[in-house]
C-alpha cells in the first residue's frame, strides 16, 4: 500500500460456517479506519409470494442476488425452517447486507432440485430497513424447465420488467483424467472488468460434465460485463462422484466479440487437492481473441452458437483400394467427416508415400474438433488425371471408438429414462398425497347432512367414513409409490457402480491402444524415411561410381552404409512398434467384446427391471382403483337400507305434539254476564290421523333414476 500506516478493521463476529450460525459461509465486512465507528449493517426484509396456479409450490433450494447502486448482497438461499414456497404462501426472510443505497433489480431463481421444482413466483416485495423505502418487483413467471420459456433463474428490475440481456457463450471443458466427471449441480459467476458488477450465481442446466466433454451454454445476464476480470465456478457437491476436475472455461461475449479463456485444470472435490468445490478462475489474456462482432443475433437474440473448437483429437483413418485391376488412382484424394455436432473441414490426403495403389491399405493421421456420433464420411477425387479412376474398397479407423461411444451413449440414455420415470413416481405420489389428505380434510371439516335423520344419516355417516377411507387410501398408495421411486433410484445407482468399473477398464486400454498406434505410425515415418534416404545413397554410387575419386567413393560408401544400418535399426524398431501393436489390438478386442457382452446383460437387466416397474406402478393403480370401488359398494349399500316411509315416521314419532287438533274459539259477549251459555261448536278436539300412503317421489324430466347411471344399475347388477 502506498500509505502502509492506516489500518482498516473489518468485524465480523460470525460463523462462516454451514453448519453453525445463520449456515452463510460468505460474509460482506463492512470496514472502518476507527474501530470504534464500524458502520452499521443494513437489513432488507424479502417478503415472496407463491402464485395460486397448479403446482406453482416448489421443494428447491431458492436463492436471490439484490442488486444496488452500491453493490449487491450476494447468492443468498432463501430458508427460514418451515415448509416455504407453497402454492398461494407468502414466505418471510431477514437479510444483513451492507448498505447497497437504491435498489436496482433482483436476480432469484432455484436449483431444480426435488420432485416437484417447477415454481410459479408472483412477486417480491423488499423493504429497506436502514433507507425506509419499500421495492416491488412483480413477477407473474413459470420458474421451470418444463413451463413457460424454461428458466429457473430471472432477472427482475424494479417494479416488473424482466430484464433483456446480453447473451453469453460459456463452454465448460471437463479434463480428461480419470474419474474426472461429476454429477454434481455446477454453478457459474461472471465478474465484470472491475470487478463492481456480477452475473450472481447461475446454474448450468442440462450439461453432462463427463471426462472430455465441453459443454456449451447461452447466459442471459442483464449487464454488458465483457471483458471479464475472473470467473467463479463451483458445484453443490451433491449424488454420487460429486468430485470434478475442470480443464478451462471459455466465455464469448457477441456483443463486445471478446472470447477469454479461464484455465483452472484442477480438482473441485473435497477429497482431492486442496478440497476445494468453488474456485476463482483468472484469465489468460494471451489466449483473448477477438471475433467479428454480431450485433443483428444478439439483438435477434439468436439460440444457435458456434463455437469454433477449442481442442482437436487426433484420428487414424485407413483406406484400402480395391484389389481389381485398374483400382488404383494417381489423383488427389479429398475427404470429409460429418457427425451429430457438424462437419469437419474438406481435408487432402497425404502422407508422402505412393497412395492408393491396386491392393493397398493407406494409413493417415488426422485432426478432427469433437463431431459427436459420425454417420457419413464423404470421400472424392478431383477427376484431373489420365488414371483418376478409382475403385475404393473400404476406410476404416483403428483408434475410433464411434462404436463403443455409441452403447455408452444408449447406456446413458436408458439410465436417463429410468431416472424420469423415477421422478414421474415422486410426482405422481406427491399428487396422490395432496388429493388424499384433502380428501380427508373434506370429510371432516365440511358439513354434510348434519341434521339428517334415522336412515339417511347412518347413509351419510357411512359415506363420509368411506370418504376418509379413500383418501387414507391414496396417502398409501403415495407410500407405496415412493418406495418404488427409491428402488428404482438404487437400481440405476447400482448398474453405474458397476458399469464404472468397465468404463474405466476401456479408457485405460483405448489410452494404451492409441498410444501405441501413435509410436507405431511415428516409427513407419522414420522407417520410410531411412528407406528413401538409404535408396538416395545408392542412387549417389551409382550416379558418381566413374566421376569421383577414391576417397570421395568411400565417403559414398561409408554413407551407403550408414543408411543401412539405420534402415535395419529403424525396420527393426518398426516391426516391434507393429507387433507391439497388435498384441494391445488383440487385448482390446477381447477386452472389447467383454465389455459388450457386459453392456448387453445389464441392458438387458435395465428393460426387464423398467418394464416389471412400470407393469407393478399400473397393477398398483388399479388395485386402488378397486379398493376404492369397493369402498363406494358399502356407500350403497348403506343407501339401499335407506327408506322414505321410516324417515317420515321417524320424524313424526320424535317431533309430534300430540294427536288432538286444537279447539275451536268460540264466541264471547262482553255485555253478557253469563258467558258462553251455548257453544257454537262442540269443544271437544276431534283426533286427527294420516289418510292416505306417502306419495310417491316424482323425477324431474332429464334426472336420473335411483341407483342408476346411464340406465345401468350400479346395485342391483
Amino acid at each position: 500500500m502506498n500509505r502502509p500506516h492506516l489500518r482498516f478493521y473489518f468485524p465480523c463476529n460470525n460463523w462462516l460456517s454451514k453448519e453453525d450460525g445463520d449456515g452463510l459461509y460468505v460474509r460482506d465486512l463492512i470496514g472502518s479506519l476507527n474501530p470504534m465507528d464500524v458502520p452499521k449493517i443494513n437489513k432488507y426484509v424479502v417478503r415472496v409470494f407463491t402464485g395460486e396456479v397448479s403446482g406453482s409450490g416448489t421443494d428447491a433450494d431458492v436463492f436471490i442476488n439484490i442488486f444496488g447502486e452500491k453493490g449487491d448482497t450476494g447468492v443468498r438461499k432463501l430458508d427460514n425452517d418451515k415448509d416455504n414456497f407453497e402454492k398461494g404462501a407468502e414466505d418471510k426472510f431477514t437479510l444483513d447486507a451492507p448498505n447497497l443505497g437504491r435498489l436496482r433489480k433482483i436476480n432469484i431463481g432455484h436449483n431444480n432440485k426435488g420432485g416437484s421444482a417447477g415454481w410459479f413466483l408472483a412477486k417480491v416485495i423488499i423493504e429497506d430497513i436502514g433507507n425506509k423505502c419499500v421495492y416491488q418487483f412483480p413477477v407473474g413467471r413459470w420458474f421451470a424447465l418444463d413451463e413457460d420459456d424454461g428458466k429457473i433463474q430471472r432477472d427482475i428490475l424494479v417494479g416488473g420488467t424482466e430484464a433483456t440481456g446480453i447473451v453469453y457463450n460459456v463452454a465448460v471443458v471437463t479434463g480428461d483424467i480419470r474419474g474426472a466427471g461429476t454429477n454434481s449441480k455446477i454453478h457459474i459467476i461472471l465478474h465484470g472488468s472491475k470487478g463492481l458488477k456480477n452475473s450472481g450465481k447461475i446454474f448450468l442446466e442440462g450439461g453432462e460434465f463427463e471426462r472430455a466433454r465441453t459443454d456449451l451454454f447461452n447466459v442471459e445476464i442483464a449487464a454488458l460485463l465483457s471483458p471479464l476480470s475472473r470467473v467463479t465456478i463451483g458445484h453443490d457437491n451433491c449424488g454420487v462422484s460429486s468430485g470434478w476436475y475442470c480443464e478451462k472455461v471459455v466465455v464469448y461475449c457477441p456483443f463486445t466479440g471478446i472470447e477469454q479463456t479461464f484455465p483452472c485444470d484442477k480438482w473441485l472435490d473435497e477429497d482431492e487437492g486442496d478440497g476445494l468445490i468453488e474456485r476463482e478462475l483468472y484469465e489468460m489474456v494471451s489466449l483473448r481473441q477477438r471475433r467479428l462482432k454480431n450485433h443483428l443475433e444478439q439483438f435477434l437474440g439468436a439460440t444457435c452458437i458456434c463455437f469454433a473448437p477449442y481442442t482437436k483429437s487426433p484420428w487414424s483413418l485407413w483406406i484400402w483400394t480395391s484389389d481389381i485391376k485398374n483400382a488404383g488412382t494417381d489423383a488427389t484424394i479429398f475427404f470429409q467427416i460429418y457427425g451429430d455436432k457438424g462437419k469437419s473441414d474438406e481435408m487432402k490426403l497425404d502422407n508422402n508415400s505412393d497412395n492408393f495403389e491396386t491392393g493397398q491399405t493407406d494409413k493417415f493421421m488426422i485432426e478432427l474438433p469433437d463431431l459427436g456420433t459420425f454417420y457419413k464420411l464423404r470421400i472424392w477425387h478431383e477427376k484431373r488425371n489420365p488414371f483418376a479412376g478409382w475403385h475404393l474398397n473400404k476406410s476404416t479407423d483403428l483408434t475410433s471408438t464411434v462404436g463403443y461411444d455409441s452403447i455408452i451413449q444408449h447406456l446413458n440414455d436408458g439410465r436417463k429414462n429410468c431416472k424420469e420415470f423415477e421422478d414421474f413416481l415422486k410426482e405422481r405420489a406427491i399428487i396422490e398425497e395432496k388429493y388424499g389428505k384433502e380428501l380427508i380434510n373434506l370429510s371432516k371439516k365440511k358439513p354434510c347432512g348434519q341434521t339428517e335423520l334415522n336412515t339417511l344419516k347412518r347413509s351419510l355417516d357411512v359415506f363420509k367414513q368411506q370418504i376418509d377411507n379413500v383418501g387414507q387410501g391414496h396417502i398409501q398408495l403415495a407410500q407405496t409409490l415412493r418406495d418404488e421411486a427409491k428402488k428404482m433410484e438404487e437400481f440405476r445407482e447400482k448398474q453405474k457402480l458397476h458399469r464404472k468399473k468397465i468404463e474405466l477398464i476401456m479408457e485405460a486400454i483405448h489410452k494404451t491402444r492409441n498410444l501405441q498406434y501413435k509410436k507405431t505410425m511415428e516409427a513407419k515415418r522414420l522407417y520410410e524415411q531411412r528407406c528413401r534416404d538409404k535408396d538416395e545413397a545408392e542412387q549417389a554410387v551409382h550416379r558418381n561410381a566413374n566421376i569421383v575419386t577414391q576417397k570421395q567413393q568411400e565417403k559414398l560408401f561409408l554413407k551407403l552404409a550408414q543408411t543401412k544400418s539405420s534402415l535395419e535399426d529403424s525396420d527393426r524398431s518398426y516391426q516391434q512398434n507393429v507387433t507391439t501393436l497388435e498384441k494391445i489390438r488383440e487385448e482390446w478386442q477381447k477386452e472389447h467384446i467383454k465389455a459388450c457382452e457386459f453392456f448387453e446383460t445389464q441392458e438387458c437387466e435395465r428393460i426387464n427391471y423398467f418394464r416389471n416397474a412400470l407393469w407393478l406402478h399400473v397393477n398398483q393403480l388399479s388395485q386402488d382403483c378397486v379398493q376404492n370401488d369397493e369402498k363406494y359398494e358399502e356407500i350403497r349399500k348403506s343407501l339401499e337400507l335407506c327408506s322414505i316411509e321410516k324417515d317420515i315416521d321417524f320424524f313424526i314419532n320424535s317431533r309430534k305434539t300430540g294427536s288432538l287438533a286444537p279447539a275451536p274459539v268460540v264466541y264471547e259477549n262482553y255485555y253478557n254476564t253469563q258467558r258462553n251459555p251455548t257453544p257454537v261448536r262442540s269443544p271437544v278436539p276431534v283426533p286427527i290421523s294420516r289418510r292416505a300412503p306417502l306419495p310417491t317421489p316424482a323425477s324431474a324430466s332429464g334426472e336420473l333414476d335411483y341407483a342408476t347411471v346411464d340406465g345401468y344399475s350400479l346395485i342391483h347388477h
